[in-house]
């Protein structure tokens, strides 16, 4: 009795110092939480504890603290400087803060993000640290939201992190949701949170990524982000799926991140105090959250949160990464596809043996070429279950019926397709629709070099090199040099230029350098959106410009020149007054990329790539435009002709000198083309004219005293300026006027002996750099210099300058203009003369007619230079610029 009172007292002593230990513990834990801000009231108001905000900002100034800048260094190197500054400057919400969530939002805020609201109304247990991406022993207790954020204070200081108390539902959809999160990221593990979650972020127009069940799996390589009609083999994606069509209508549009691997363990089953297995609900603190638990790898949670902050990231910078479809496919499909096609070839062509693919070929195929959907499909539309029933109306067809079905040759159609495919050449599919054949074309090109088939078979590095690279034909808008700076195109640099193909019409927001293809009727808003738009033009690495047969029909309605060429030399005040009225101007601007036109063989190909970069997007499969368009002559500090020409490195415009000599025979009499040094960058030496070419009929005897002959001086130009120098079109420049000047000659030739007066004929190269020809013709003329001995400028009577007349010959009816410097009996006359020269052809098709009376003067010409040499004096001779309608100096 008396051991039993004892022992009595021991187990009353025990429980009595026991509670007062329990509640001396409470108390100082209590303490330890109030100490840090927690209390219970605030965690029934769901306030944030550590104040609603820090002192950080949520902008792209972020990027200006040099701190930030270094510690974002690779960030910024990856994405470009202002793909960074979207990041800063965005606001994201994580709504569940545990295995999944903590690392999202760590990985979130380490990248830069600018703004965080962190939400979970849970705490930090001692059995979540095994998944945790901060949390300690020490924060055992206290809500995860603000855990979160004491670490992230020491992380990243400057971003500006909200932290929430609080379990979402509709009560605190509002204060969660608001404020236009650029991304909200669910990592809810309860099914009506979650569901009520998305339906308010698609309800709101919010974008969302959504973590499905990442407990009881093991395999990381089978972590996939897609659509949640993709998702297969988890029970928490497929009730969502469910609840969301079933209540809210929502089939889909919900990127989520989930794992083909089915869960390799059960939830664990509840057990009472009694050790019975009992009811998990009658335990619940929170109404619908589990009590039972799933068990969990460490790893794959944190790996679900990477990718969920991977493609959040990459989606706020504007970094495109498409994610590989799925294909849900097993073995018995392939077999079924490979039969079907050995059938087709035994009835369409008699035999199988052409067939040389087996079932793990025909995989390949359908899954990473064809990603289990039509060649002629390019949308969503068959996923999840739709593309196993898909497959029934599948078969795998010969691309070329030339060639055997083998892997680069076989295209997966439905079986109306396949039929039409059958009766069509694919001379009439690349006519008549280009973007699918380069399309398919690109995708049969990529299986033969995985396969390395005979026709790619690399013998030495050159095969390899000459499979990976194509050389591109075409005509450069090249760098050149004037007295004030720089104009034209070339590569910034001394560097290559290496940007993946966009086509213009997709290039709406660029992320990074980029070989612009434009086509011709898209060049002037290209460039007139290259001038506007700053984002847009820092992305331009270099320009390809679409040429085709119909280049000329293209070509209307475009002028890289001024819409009044030259106006500074104009001899008449109206420089406003447009003669070319749909000039852009852009041939005399500066652009540090390159620019191509493109040939017609090459066109095709740069197509080909930008078609097939559309097709995928993922980052290191693209092909790219390589531009190496330096001026390699060039010095550094030579950026003007002036420096330029005493360092002596600048190639002439034109081409380089060359010494010709040209005769029109006919019986005695010749013309003697002479001192024709074509040398246009450095147009006269020393010895005086060696640039410009003239002659005279009959030839000029200088040894006679006898000089008294008035003279006509015909003249016409050599070259034009060119936003793409080689690629001047004949009938459109000056060309076509000196070759009608020639004509003339070989035609006077004939009657030399009756010529009343002597004929001139002068060929002026620069005229379109500042008319250097004729300015430097007069200036000669004034000095008496050897260049033009015999020639007297007192004696000019009248000059006819032939302008482009090619392009008056036009739609039936050949059309002329004839701009005079002022009305005088030497312009009518030769006026008359030209009128009975078209009367002598005896056509009706031939036009020519004054200029309209209301012009300011003449067109950009020659003639210009004349009249500003001599519009001081009181004599002003005479002259007649014969022009097709309209003026335009097209490229």
């Amino acid at each position: 009795m008396e051991e039993r009172v004892k022992l009595l007292g021991l187990v009353g002593a025990g429980a009595l110092l026991g509670s007062v230990t329990t509640i001396a513990l409470l108390r100082l834990y209590t303490s330890y939480l109030v100490g840090r801000g927690f209390t219970p009231e605030t965690a029934a108001k769901g306030h944030d504890v550590c104040g609603d905000r820090n002192h950080g900002r949520a902008s792209s100034d972020l990027l200006k603290d040099e701190i930030v800048s270094e510690q974002l260094t690779r960030n910024i190197q990856f994405f470009g400087i202002e793909s960074q500054h979207n990041v800063s400057a965005s606001y994201v919400v994580v709504i569940g803060l545990g295995g999944v969530g903590s690392h999202a939002a760590s990985m979130l805020l380490r990248s830069g993000v600018g703004r965080l609201l962190l939400v979970d109304f849970d705490q930090v247990s001692v059995s979540s640290l095994n998944r945790h991406a901060v949390a300690t022993r020490e924060d055992v207790g206290i809500p995860k939201a603000h855990c979160l954020k004491k670490h992230f204070l020491s992380i990243f200081p400057e971003c500006l992190v909200e932290a929430k108390v609080l379990l979402y539902d509709a009560s605190s959809e509002e204060e969660i949701l608001s404020g236009h999160p650029d991304f909200v990221l669910d990592c809810i593990d309860n099914i009506d949170t979650k569901v009520a979650l998305l339906a308010a972020c698609v309800r709101r127009g919010l974008k969302v990524l959504s973590a499905t069940g990442a407990g009881a799996r093991a395999d990381p390589t089978r972590i996939r982000v897609a659509d949640l009609r993709e998702s297969t083999n988890d029970p928490l994606s497929r009730a969502v799926r469910h609840r969301l069509r079933k209540d809210y209508g929502i089939e889909g549009g919900i990127p989520v991140v989930f794992s083909l691997e089915k869960p390799k363990a059960k939830l664990l089953p509840f057990k009472g105090p009694s050790g019975e297995e009992e009811n998990p609900s009658d335990y619940q603190i929170v109404p619908g959250f589990r009590v039972r638990i799933i068990p969990v790898l460490g790893t794959i949670p944190a790996i679900f949160g990477q990718v969920m902050a991977s493609y959040v990231i990459t989606q706020l910078a504007g970094f495109e990464v498409q994610t590989e479809p799925l294909v849900n496919f097993d073995m018995d499909h392939y077999r079924v596809l490979h039969q079907r096609l050995i059938e087709h070839e035994e009835l369409l062509y008699g035999s199988s043996m052409q067939v040389q693919v087996d079932v793990e070929e025909v995989m390949y195929i359908v899954k990473e070429l064809w990603r289990g959907r039509s060649a002629r499909d390019e949308s969503m539309k068959d996923i999840g279950r739709g593309m196993w029933r898909s497959i029934n109306d599948l078969m795998l067809v010969r691309w070329d019926r030339a060639k055997p079905a083998a892997i680069s040759n076989l295209v997966l159609l439905r079986f109306k397709e396949a039929d039409e495919h059958e009766l069509q050449t694919l001379e009439d599919i690349k006519e008549n629709e280009p973007e699918f054949f380069s399309r398919v074309a690109s995708v049969l090109k990529r299986a033969e070099l995985d396969f390395a088939t005979e026709d790619v078979n690399f013998q030495s590095v050159p095969d390899l090199q000459k499979s990976m690279y194509k050389v591109v034909d075409g005509f450069p808008c090249v760098r050149l040099l004037n007295l004030s700076g720089e104009i034209g195109c070339s590569n910034p640099g001394r560097e290559k230029v290496v940007a993946p193909i966009v086509r213009y019409k997709n290039a709406d927001k660029l992320a990074q350098l980029s070989a612009i293809l434009v086509s011709l009727h898209e060049f002037d808003s290209f460039f007139l959106r290259l001038s506007n738009d700053v984002d847009f033009a820092k992305y331009v690495g270099g320009v390809l410009v679409e040429s085709g047969t119909d280049v000329q029909n293209e070509l209307k309605g475009v002028s890289m020149d001024e819409k009044f060429p030259q106006a500074e030399f104009s001899p008449y005040k109206n420089i406003s007054y447009q003669w070319n009225p749909i000039g852009s101007g852009i041939m005399w601007n500066n652009y540090d990329f390159p620019v191509f036109l493109l040939s017609d063989s090459s066109t095709s190909t740069l197509k080909e790539a930008a078609i097939k970069n559309e097709g995928n997007k993922k980052a290191y499969t693209t092909d790219v435009a390589e531009f190496d368009l330096v001026m390699q002559t060039t010095k550094s500090g030579t950026r003007d002709s002036e420096s330029c020409l005493k360092e002596g490195t600048c190639l002439p415009l034109g081409g380089y000198s060359k010494r010709i000599l040209l005769f029109l025979k006919h019986h005695d009499a010749h013309i003697e083309i002479r001192n024709a040094k074509l040398n246009m960058f450095s147009l006269f030496g020393k010895r005086g004219l060696i640039g410009s070419v003239w002659s005279a009929l009959p030839p000029v005897n200088t040894s006679s005293s006898d000089s008294s002959k008035h003279i006509i001086l015909a003249v016409a130009s050599m070259d034009s300026a060119s936003f793409f120098r080689d690629k001047s079109l004949g009938a459109d420049s000056p060309i076509s006027g000196l070759i009608s000047l020639l004509v003339a000659v070989d035609a006077l030739s004939r009657v030399v002996d009756d010529l009343g007066k002597q004929l001139v004929f002068v060929i002026f190269t620069g005229e379109a750099w500042g008319f250097l020809g004729s300015r430097r013709f007069l200036l000669e003329l004034d000095q008496n210099s050897d260049a033009v001995n015999g020639l007297n400028s007192s004696l000019i009577d009248m000059i006819l300058e032939v302008g482009s007349v090619g392009k008056g010959f036009s739609q039936g009816t050949k059309s002329f203009f004839a701009h005079t410097t002022q009305v005088s009996a030497a312009t009518n006359e030769t006026l008359n003369a030209l009128k009975r020269a078209q009367h002598s052809l005896q056509s009706s098709g031939i036009d020519i007619s004054m200029a309209n009376a209301s012009n300011p003067g003449i067109p950009p010409s020659s003639l210009m230079a004349f009249l500003r040499k001599v519009c001081d004096t009181v004599t002003r001779i005479p002259g007649l610029y014969l022009y097709y309608t309209y003026y335009n100096y097209m490229l």
